[in-house]
């Protein structure tokens, strides 16, 4: 190779959990920008692609973080060039330092060239910017999802179409779900899997089967010729030994059954003669087939026949004689039903996605799946000449209008194949050192064992075959853990590296290897217990409990509502993880019960949270008349009509035929129901009313939502409801300004994530999430709960690929589509299909269970249900095919047992545990903010001004100059800052200030150096220490960046809002940074506050004042 050529860059780094992944990556960004400045590296020719934007925000952070305290030099400095020195053998002298203060100050003023972004918005801007003009788009929309009237007119048009709804028919005949949403399902899996088809067509694969459609006729044969012979050895088994036995006896009662159907009065001499008319006729074969090779039934009376030791021999042989007629009979299967289905299925794809194509690039809406599929389909299309045979060409960069030197790319593990079929040219190309500038290269980083996003097209092996993909390329693993307690990572060790699991694993065909993790935390410190609970309740049993909600309030009063633990887990943060959302539920009703605060991470839409659905509810009653949704209201939390008062107005409604479409009639004869009565007049009330908000907030005073829902959790949606609606009406240019128009804005957008619930961003309450939801995340108390009893699965049938790649993914080499036949894919000789897939679901479940075992930092409390009499180990050895989760939990329990302390209180408890309970430095006293409900009675609606231009802060601001105040002084963000730290802090604790300080570091970081905030907060403490009287215990009520409106629907925002109920006193505190002091605003504050109902009511004395911080 000649001296003078730079080796590309080829790293692949695998990160366990809690190893400091963003922190590497970051360095090797600034790594790249020092090794390679001397060659004209500029920083916007690196790429960094994440998968969510909350890890782009990360990546993007750390990075401004570390640049800034390198130049600090200070000891957090001085340790990222020792490890830049460690890494790259960078010892970063002035010079560097000088080149990488010019970087910095560059990245800073043109932020925008910080090519740092999600994998969706990459592909987005190739689409953009490349593919889209090529098509002849020049505007389009991005939605989350398909819209429904998009969908609606996919499914007439094949409805319309008479030869392909006949073949759909068909399915769904063969198939055990008949409903309209079944149809829907296939539809919608067919369009998420299109690239899928794209690269099956593309492969041109000749396929091991191809000739089996041919080969149909000799399977049967050597079925039938098979299965006679089973047939005879078993009647010649049972007219020796059993012939005082009937044939009712001596077969299953489900073959015996079908044995009726053909011989009139089955008796041993003619069970061969029964058996050769159902096999002999091939369309009665097909109809039977499910029964012949339910592998879980026997044809014999198992409970009567060969039960002797001395059968034993006779018995293995019937069931070979049986598997080998099974086998062929699935071939036969497979090889006229099941591939004359995928052939079926294949013209209604393409008749599918030709329509939905020609809908998409009609109305120009696209999802993100759309633009993926789109930007995939084209870059590849040699019209284009985009991509030269694996590597993209320099066309590609020029249209794009950036190059790429250096692709970084983070957790590599959650790639899909489409995606990665979108980066392998970019990668390629920049490893080939090929192009404008002879270097480049590229960074993987991922943990296979975090692959967790299989369902959504996560492919874990990409990861581990990239060295292979790349060749000669440096293979790094982080092992250290710096987010666990020494005693939880060696509790990870012990589970997951035991010899024993790594056996079982290979019994069941899953490679899983693991590297032993390190503790950075060499402390002998972590606490981790398990508990194994049986809810299983029978007439004899002595269980206690029989319900999940029963496990977790026992669970929950065991932990965090434990007199011993409670101080001391909820004093920092606390999660609780679940595998489903229903256990989740009701974890929330549980905390509500123990009044312990929560906050429920949720992606649902806030028309799905439960202090807006009675409103949503009432709103769709009042426009469209719908009796149906009346009721729906009436039995929601906000009324809570009894069964008996609901009996009465559903047997009125029915007496009444001819007035059903008269609610009020029917209303007015249950008057005597006094919520009827209420609802009634509310909605007679609102006869004149036609603004939407006005509307929606007298259903909020009338109903009282915010006094049922006090959380402040259910405030903030509340608030962010009332917002969405102001917004509507200011801002939306698309909908009717009504309340119809409202509700269709609400429902074509209610997967929109602009209409997702909304949590609390700094709050000391429990986190509730599923576990999917936690990776990438780290708390200092952990709670798992997961009922190994539940049912997994869908409750719908979808088209099921089964698909074999090449060792490098980039092309398929085997395939098969079915919808009807899983089962005979699994039965034939082609089961390969289903074991790889069986091995790929057991992995990920593994995987699943990993990342949830390293979520905790000090403490991790582990709970596992599940229901059967006998106990936990007649469960496991009763079953015979053990899921993932099942054989977890027991080797967790055997780890204690050998390791740690297992104590078996009795078949239904179990109990382990592990170390001491770490508290958490940070405030154990519940957080005043926790109990709202006070701040419901101050909290003024009234939000019909909002949005509204303030002209007398224009003319205000005019005589302001900004340059001198912003620019030369940087005034206002310093008060940005003070206001921001003020914002945490009530009565001056040190938790608090602590807090403060480690929120405001993080949120200012790249606005001002370390040192220059702990200037400026220092400052802010000696004042917070010089007013004893603003920061008083003293003081009942304390809210800080409280939000309240004046009668002109302004929004006004205020510093710090205290309240005396022993004196009936309020004050108001307006802090001020600078020299511009508002005496008006201030009385603003002050009228607003002394007209509200509640300090009118109590007779509040109400004052405020203006304090000024020194900072300078």
């Amino acid at each position: 190779m000649d001296s003078n050529v730079i080796p590309p860059v080829k790293k692949v780094i695998r990160a366990s959990a809690g190893t400091g992944k963003t922190y590497r990556l970051s360095l090797e960004y600034i790594g790249l920008l020092l090794q390679y400045q001397k060659h004209g590296l500029h920083f916007s020719e690196i790429l960094v692609i994440t998968f969510t934007k909350k890890a782009t925000a990360e990546i993007r952070t750390r990075i401004f973080d570390q640049m800034h305290e390198i130049l600090q030099g200070q000891e957090t400095g001085q340790e990222l060039c020792r490890n830049i020195e460690s890494f790259f053998h960078i010892k970063i002298n002035s010079r560097d330092l000088k080149v990488l203060n010019d970087i910095y100050i560059d990245m800073l003023t043109n932020k925008h060239l910080v090519n740092i972004s999600t994998i969706d918005s990459f592909t987005n801007s190739v689409f953009k910017t490349i593919i889209a003009p090529y098509l002849g788009i020049t505007d389009y929309t991005v939605q989350p999802a398909i819209s429904d009237i998009v969908k609606d007119e996919l499914y007439i048009s094949i409805l319309q179409d008479e030869v392909r709804l006949s073949t759909l028919r068909s399915f769904f005949e063969r198939s055990e779900f008949k409903t309209i949403h079944d149809y829907e399902h296939f539809i919608e899996s067919i369009l998420r899997q299109r690239w899928l088809f794209q690269l099956v067509k593309a492969s041109h694969v000749e396929r091991p089967f191809v000739t089996w459609t041919a080969r149909a006729n000799e399977f049967l044969q050597e079925f039938r010729k098979h299965f006679r012979s089973f047939v005879r050895q078993f009647q010649n088994y049972v007219m020796t030994q059993h012939d005082t036995k009937t044939a009712k006896e001596v077969l299953n009662s489900d073959y015996y059954n079908l044995v009726q159907e053909f011989v009139s009065a089955p008796h041993l001499e003619n069970i061969a003669t029964a058996f050769d008319k159902i096999i002999e006729d091939s369309e009665h074969l097909k109809k039977h087939y499910s029964l012949l090779l339910d592998d879980k039934k026997n044809i014999w009376n198992g409970s009567r026949l060969l039960r002797k030791k001395t059968e034993a021999s006779l018995k293995e042989q019937l069931y070979e004689s049986l598997y080998a007629a099974r086998l062929l009979l699935a071939d036969y299967i497979f090889a006229t039903l099941c591939l004359t289905e995928e052939k079926d299925l294949f013209q209604i794809i393409d008749y599918v996605l030709a329509k939905y194509d020609e809908l998409k690039f009609r109305d120009k809406v696209f999802t993100h799946d759309d633009i993926s599929y789109y930007t995939f389909k084209y870059l590849y299309d040699p019209a284009l000449s985009l991509i030269n045979g694996d590597y993209v060409s320099n066309s590609f960069y020029e249209l794009l209008s950036t190059y790429t030197r250096f692709v970084l790319i983070d957790e590599f593990q959650d790639t899909s194949i489409i995606q990665y079929k979108i980066v392998l040219p970019i990668i390629r190309e920049v490893i080939s050192g090929a192009g404008i500038k002879e270097y480049g290269g590229a960074i993987i980083v991922g943990d296979e064992k975090q692959s967790i996003y299989g369902w959504r097209g996560g492919e874990r092996d990409l990861l581990l075959n990239m060295p292979a993909v790349m060749q000669e390329t440096d293979e790094l693993t982080l092992d250290i853990s710096y987010r666990s307690d020494e005693n939880i990572v060696s509790f990870v060790n012990a589970v997951f590296r035991d010899n024993a699991l790594q056996e079982h694993l290979r019994e069941q065909g899953v490679e899983w290897p693991v590297a032993p993790l390190q503790a950075a935390k060499t402390n002998a410190a972590g606490y981790v217990e398990f508990f194994l609970r049986n809810i299983a309740h029978s007439r004899n049993s002595t269980n206690n409990i029989s319900t999940n909600k029963e496990a977790i309030r026992e669970f929950l009063q065991s932990t965090l509502n434990s007199p011993t633990f409670k101080k001391q887990l909820l004093s920092g943060k606390t999660a609780i993880l679940a595998r489903r959302n229903v256990d989740l539920d009701s974890f929330a009703a549980v905390l509500d019960e123990l009044d312990i605060p929560y906050m429920l991470e949720s992606a649902s839409s806030i028309l799905d949270h439960r202090a807006i659905k009675p409103i949503y509810l009432f709103l769709q009653f009042f426009v469209y008349g719908d009796f149906y949704d009346l009721l729906r209201f009436l039995r929601s939390d906000v009324v809570l009509l009894d069964a008996s008062h609901l009996k009465e107005l559903l047997l009125a409604y029915r007496a009444n035929a001819a007035e059903k479409w008269d609610i009020r009639k029917i209303l007015q004869r249950c008057l005597d129901i006094p919520a009827v009565r209420k609802t009634l007049a509310f909605w007679n009330s609102l006869s004149r009313e036609n603004d939407p908000f006005d509307i929606v907030q007298k259903i909020i005073e009338e109903f009282n939502i915010i006094g049922y829902f006090a959380l402040e959790s259910d405030l903030k949606n509340v608030h962010y409801f009332l917002r969405l609606v102001s917004e509507f009406l200011i801002s939306n240019h698309e909908y009717v300004k009504s309340l119809k128009g409202l509700l269709d804005y609400l429902y074509d957008n209610k997967d929109n994530e602009a209409l997702r619930q909304v949590g609390l961003e700094d709050s000391s309450a429990v986190t509730l999430m599923t576990i999917h939801k936690s990776k990438g995340l780290e708390f200092d108390t952990v709670l798992l709960y997961w009922d190994l009893s539940a049912i997994g699965g869908t409750s719908f049938r979808e088209m099921s690929p089964y698909v074999q790649w090449d060792k490098n993914y980039t092309s398929v080499r085997n395939y098969l589509f079915t919808f009807n036949y899983n089962s005979i894919v699994a039965q034939s000789s082609h089961n390969y299909f289903a074991e790889e897939l069986r091995s790929r679901e057991a992995i990920e479940e593994l995987n699943t269970i990993y990342v949830a075992l390293t979520r905790a930092k000090a403490n991790l409390f582990l709970c596992f249900v599940y229901r059967k009499t006998g106990g936990f180990e007649k469960l496991y050895t009763e079953k015979t095919e053990k899921s993932m989760v099942l054989l977890m939990t027991e080797h967790i329990r055997t780890v204690f047992q050998n390791n740690y302390e297992l104590i078996h209180f009795d078949e239904n408890r179990e109990r382990g545990h592990q170390g001491q309970v770490v508290t958490i430095a940070g405030q154990a006293e519940k957080e005043e903010n926790g109990d709202l409900s006070f701040l419901s009675d101050y909290l003024d609606t009234d939000r019909s001004g909002f949005g509204q231009i303030d002209a007398g802060q224009l003319e205000r601001e005019a005589f302001v100059n900004f340059k001198t105040v912003f620019l030369e002084r940087n005034a206002v963000e310093v008060g940005n800052l003070v206001h921001f730290y003020l914002s945490f802090i009530k009565r001056g604790s040190r938790q608090e200030k602590d807090r403060a300080h480690k929120s405001a570091t993080s949120f200012y970081g790249t606005l001002f150096s370390p040192s220059q905030i702990d200037a400026i907060l220092e400052r802010v403490d000696r004042f917070i220490e010089s007013h004893p009287d603003v920061f008083s215990p003293a003081w009942t009520h304390i809210y800080t960046e409280f939000t309240l409106f004046d009668h002109d629907g302004a929004e006004l925002r205020i510093d710090r809002f205290m309240v005396n109920e022993m004196t009936k006193t309020i004050e108001i505190i307006d802090y001020k940074t600078g020299h511009i002091f508002e005496p008006e605003q201030l009385e603003t504050y002050i009228t607003t506050v002394r007209s509200l109902p509640q300090v009118q009511q109590h007779g509040y004395f109400v004052n405020g004042r203006f304090l000024e911080i020194d900072v300078e």
